[in-house]
């Protein structure tokens, strides 16, 4: 059994040595994607000296401070105003060129106007240069400006635009495999009776690897058979896909054959079990043929478990690989009491309760590992580590949003 640090870092080093391939995305389809490319400038920016504001724009004199308007600049409707003499302004529009002979722009706020003359008001200062955006000033041409494996935000995009780049290269989306087990086990469409019930971790997965932004293929449910079970996961392992998920049959039940049929289909187990509640049975293996290595995680069956187990460690890792930022933790003021008598490092449901500029983390009531009612109502998960045995009201713990 390995600790969920050592889990954590053995499925994290895996994961990003999965080689990523690379496709060309429309602009306006690269939000949330990697970007495989490094970009430059393609331009000076500004192209162009313009105003920043609205008003007018004039060639400095500090004696002057009335002027005759002689023209008008609008953003795109550039016009070639002729310089008559110290006493001539242009009426100017954000954004804007200015006339060469410009070299200050005064706000529209700053000046009273009477038919075609301007004056400073009395309670208005102006300098030379001011209220001018030079050309290249924000970057040059050829100028670097956004490093390949940077995760594209909305922030990125008025970059990206300015720069040309209709087509972005992005690096693909991973294929994970999902593989449900057990005899119990039914579709969503079916009714459950007797001793069956509905398969839920199929569908909790394909939501969660879509929020991490990657594909998912559902393999459907396996029966607890070895002989079928063995041939299904060797076609799934020479599919195309890049990491398998199964969810049951990993614990040391009678009808838990997975351990034994990876290990039949050519897996190299990494570990099996970590030291954590819920999810202690977890395993994770590697599976290498034809020159490439595809991890293979083996999730619990109980909901909670199978839930828990991919925020807590498949979910930093899918992260990293695509230098997705993941700001989920934070401290909070423990209220209620929990005991634990053994040394395994505890998962925890809970509400947040702000109060007084505190936040307070209430424990859910049952924290069973199949109840998934309780996890759908929880907003984060709490710590209780390995060496701690008891919280009580005021305790700070770790939280996980979720």
């Amino acid at each position: 059994m390995v600790s969920f640090k050592d889990a954590c870092a053995t499925i994290e080093k895996h994961i990003l040595q999965i080689p990523l391939d690379i496709e060309e995305v429309k602009l306006q389809d690269a939000l949330e994607r990697t970007i495989a490319e490094d970009v430059y400038t393609t331009h000076p920016y500004p192209l162009f000296r313009n105003s920043t504001m609205d008003g007018i724009a004039v060639k400095y004199s500090g004696n002057i401070t009335s002027w005759k308007v002689v023209g008008q600049e609008a953003a795109g409707e550039y016009v070639d105003v002729p310089y008559e003499d110290e006493n001539s302004a242009v009426s100017i529009m954000t954004g804007a060129k200015l006339p060469d002979w410009a070299d200050t722009v005064i706000p529209i706020e700053d000046i009273d106007a009477a038919q075609d003359m301007v004056m400073l008001k009395t309670s208005a200062l102006y300098k030379p240069q001011m209220n001018i955006r030079e050309p290249g000033s924000d970057r040059a041409a050829g100028d670097f400006v956004l490093a390949r494996g940077t995760y594209l935000a909305p922030r990125h995009f008025h970059l990206l635009a300015s720069c040309g780049c209709t087509w972005v290269k992005v690096y693909k989306k991973l294929k994970v495999g999902i593989l449900a087990t057990g005899n119990e086990l039914l579709p969503v469409s079916a009714i459950p009776e007797g001793d069956k019930i509905i398969i839920t971790n199929s569908s909790f997965l394909a939501a969660a690897v879509n929020s991490c932004n990657l594909e998912y293929v559902d393999f459907g449910i396996a029966k607890d058979d070895l002989t079928s079970l063995r041939n299904l996961i060797t076609k799934i392992l020479s599919s195309d896909i890049n990491v398998l998920l199964t969810t049951g049959g990993v614990s040391a039940g009678l009808f838990d054959f997975l351990p034994k049929v990876f290990a039949e289909c050519g897996v190299d187990v990494q570990f099996h079990k970590i030291n954590i509640k819920p999810g202690k049975p977890t395993f994770f293996g590697i599976h290498n043929a034809a020159g490439k290595a595809k991890p293979v995680i083996g999730l619990p069956g109980n909901p909670v478990s199978a839930s828990v187990n991919f925020e807590m460690l498949l979910r930093p890792a899918f992260a990293r690989r695509y230098n997705v930022p993941l700001r989920r933790s934070f401290t909070a003021q423990f209220k209620g009491t929990l005991q634990k008598n053994d040394g395994k490092r505890y998962f925890g449901r809970a509400r947040l309760l702000p109060d007084a500029g505190k936040t307070i983390v209430v424990p859910l009531a049952s924290q069973k590992s199949g109840n998934f009612f309780e996890y759908a109502d929880a907003e984060c998960l709490f710590v209780m580590e390995e060496g701690r045995r008891e919280l009580i009201d005021g305790d700070v713990v770790e939280c996980i949003r979720i």
